[in-house]
């Protein structure tokens, strides 16, 4: 699995920044993004919709894909398996697989059945219906940084979200912190505690917190 940050706006946090000071008719500071996030009983979302990030995503399965791409606010392109032969390409066994040798002969008899049925003749479109679900994936991932906000609120739980997805999200929470650090309020880990019962110390190894 790698992300990538491809492209950002350069001034992120200042445009952030200085259009809220359009809307409050002052000079605003960060201190005053923190006051719209908390805001009650509904906190302002909208402020963050002045910053923008694009990442690349590679070597995630098409399972965590399917989950990522109900966050719907995103733009995404993906590689396309009608263009592309995907023979070859590497499959992801869950970490937390308990029978990985029959796994893997379950997924080396799906890819096996895709390659026969294109030296069969069928096309790369057809074919693709045999692909296990766990194939890897690459895909661009664009969006304001309210859709980034709302996307790790959602997913920066060790607790509730499948280990693979977990994994993707603190990778991209970690590189588009550093651009827009008003992100770190995003994470639920700070919140709900439930990770804290899980492993005392796991979010804190993935360096979600400082």
């Amino acid at each position: 699995m790698n992300v990538t940050l491809i492209d950002y706006n350069l001034n992120g946090m200042e445009s952030i920044v200085e259009a809220v000071g359009i809307c409050r008719g002052n000079v605003c500071s960060e201190k005053t993004i923190d006051h719209c996030l908390n805001a009650k009983p509904v906190p302002h979302m909208s402020v963050l919709e002045f910053g923008w990030a694009m990442v690349k995503v590679e070597g995630v399965s098409v399972k965590c894909r399917l989950q990522e791409v109900r966050h719907r606010l995103f733009s995404t392109l993906e590689r396309s398996t009608r263009a592309l032969n995907m023979s070859g390409e590497e499959v992801v066994i869950p970490e937390t697989v308990k029978h990985k040798e029959a796994f893997s002969r379950g997924v080396s008899n799906a890819m096996m059945e895709y390659e026969l049925a294109l030296a069969r003749g069928e096309s790369l479109e057809d074919a693709a219906y045999l692909l296990p679900i766990g194939i890897t994936t690459k895909f661009y991932l664009a969006g304001n940084i309210r859709t980034w906000f709302e996307y790790f609120e959602k997913r920066l739980c060790k607790h509730d979200v499948q280990d693979e997805h977990y994994r993707l999200a603190v990778m991209m929470f970690n590189i588009l912190k550093e651009k827009f650090p008003i992100i770190t309020k995003a994470s639920p880990c700070v919140m709900c505690g439930k990770c804290m019962e899980v492993s005392s110390n796991y979010c804190m190894r993935l360096n979600i917190s400082e």
